[in-house]
């Protein structure tokens, strides 16, 4: 088949009209003359390429546009550009279903051994529904992926966790802000603590552009004398929107969500349903997760490594606190909704400020 494709050339594929035909060549061809002569004659003093020609070699001789391109890196790039002249050019005859080649250069990219293998898993899956063997088997891939690791490994998760300490301060320095509203004041504190003692994604209680109907939803809370209860409709865990049931009780101290929760429904905005998100500010528009960032972000303003901070300090405070207090894996696992052993990339060694057990009854 080699020899064949040597002697005769290569089936392309293409299905269109035969007949010769004469694409102009780009203006970057004539932008950089002196670069294109000087590889073209490259390739034929190499054997490469044979011409010129002054005829047709043969019949239904197709001359396609040439172009330059300029590195980012330096030097240039030659296109034979085959897909001009649009609707008639040689890619427009060729089935794209059959004769499509992707690259993917995944060592030049600043990407982690776990995304590589993202990346990899979804042309992987092409092959598997096709009844082909997983790429992922295959020794030589399987040894590429184990050089990716080390030469990328998965970089340390430098975020600090929010503890029940981090807290306290977080809420002096909320009072003391002039600058935030009653209501904003009420409804970010009431978040901070539901997301801490909830172990809340940021997604699960905020919203981004458009709907927020995948955020929680004002008649999944409901409020009761010594706990709260949240029916989580969808998470990051939950693709087919199966639920979650959280129970979190009160704890009658300075980080109550109970308290917390009953400060915000007293100034949020009334609506005419109880369809809408559960989080509101001013006019019913739904907490997004970009105030909550910046908010956070304001009330860390001052502390040690605040940029360490994040959205899902509260989830890593949430385990590493739980832990220090002598929950078990599995209970960690539970409460967290973590569907593997990931939970205990969550939890930090360092010793952190103690405070309140509000994990003792989460899960009854």
């Amino acid at each position: 088949m080699v020899l064949d494709i040597i002697d005769n050339g290569a089936d392309i594929g293409f299905n269109g009209p035969r007949y010769p035909r004469f694409t102009k060549n780009s203006a970057t061809a004539r932008e950089f003359s002196e670069v294109l002569l000087k590889s073209i004659t490259k390739e034929v003093a190499s054997g490469h390429s044979v011409g010129p020609f002054s005829s047709p070699p043969f019949p239904n001789f197709v001359v396609s546009s040439l172009g330059v391109r300029e590195k980012k890196t330096g030097g240039h790039r030659i296109i034979m550009d085959l897909s001009r002249p649009f609707g008639d050019s040689v890619n427009d005859h060729i089935s794209p279903e059959d004769y499509s080649l992707a690259f993917c250069f995944l060592h030049t990219k600043q990407i982690s051994y776990s995304t590589a293998k993202v990346y990899l898993s979804g042309i992987n899956n092409n092959f598997v529904e096709q009844g082909q063997e997983s790429l992922l088997k295959h020794p030589d891939i399987a040894r590429s992926l184990q050089g990716f690791k080390r030469l990328h490994p998965t970089p340390k998760d430098r975020r600090l966790p929010i503890t029940l300490t981090t807290l306290r301060h977080m809420k002096q320095r909320l009072t003391s802000e002039p600058l935030i509203s009653p209501l904003d004041k009420a409804l970010f504190w009431s978040a901070c603590t539901l997301a801490y003692s909830g172990y809340l994604r940021a997604s699960e209680f905020t919203a981004r552009r458009g709907p927020a109907s995948h955020t929680l939803q004002f008649r999944d809370v409901k409020v009761k004398q010594q706990s709260i209860s949240l029916l989580l409709r969808t998470s990051k865990t939950d693709q087919y929107a199966k639920g979650n049931k959280i129970r979190i009780p009160a704890t009658g101290r300075s980080v109550c969500p109970v308290a917390a929760i009953r400060e915000y429904l007293q100034l949020r905005p009334d609506t005419e349903t109880q369809d809408g998100p559960f989080f509101v500010r001013l006019r019913s528009a739904p907490l997004t997760r970009s105030f909550f960032a910046s908010t956070l972000k304001s009330c860390l303003s001052g502390f040690p490594n605040a940029s360490r901070y994040s959205t899902h300090s509260f989830r890593i405070g949430a385990a590493t606190e739980a832990s220090r207090q002598g929950l078990n894996p599995d209970e960690i696992r539970q409460a967290g909704r973590w569907k593997s052993t990931c939970y205990a990339g969550y939890i930090r060694k360092k010793s952190h400020a103690t405070g309140l057990n509000i994990y003792s009854n989460l899960l009854n």
